[in-house]
């Protein structure tokens, strides 16, 4: 077993929102789990729509949903970064259903 989770390519995700592109790091360390506190909100929510995620907005939070999956998930703003916890449930739901493979 991997002390901080897999090991991800280093390669750019074809990932475009707007003028933004997120890189494969970002991946990298959602699935390390050593920088939770870290991650910016706007590139967690890049990632999702690039995992296939549908996103749909109520209130002031986004909530993304996948065909095929029960799962919903909503994410909050803690200042610029998204939450710990979710940020924690998104790596559950890319290892558990295998989400992050290279495309």
């Amino acid at each position: 077993m991997m002390p901080f989770g897999p090991v991800v390519a280093p390669a750019l995700l074809a990932v475009a929102l707007g003028n933004r592109r997120v890189p494969r790091t970002l991946l990298q360390s959602i699935l390390g789990g050593r920088s939770d506190a870290t991650i910016r909100l706007a590139d967690h929510r890049a990632l999702m729509q690039h995992l296939g995620f549908e996103e749909r907005i109520r209130g002031s939070q986004p909530i993304y949903r996948k065909e095929g999956m029960a799962e919903k998930v909503n994410l909050g703003r803690d200042g610029g970064n998204a939450k710990r916890y979710q940020v924690r449930l998104v790596r559950r739901l890319i290892l558990k259903c295998d989400l992050g493979g290279d495309d």
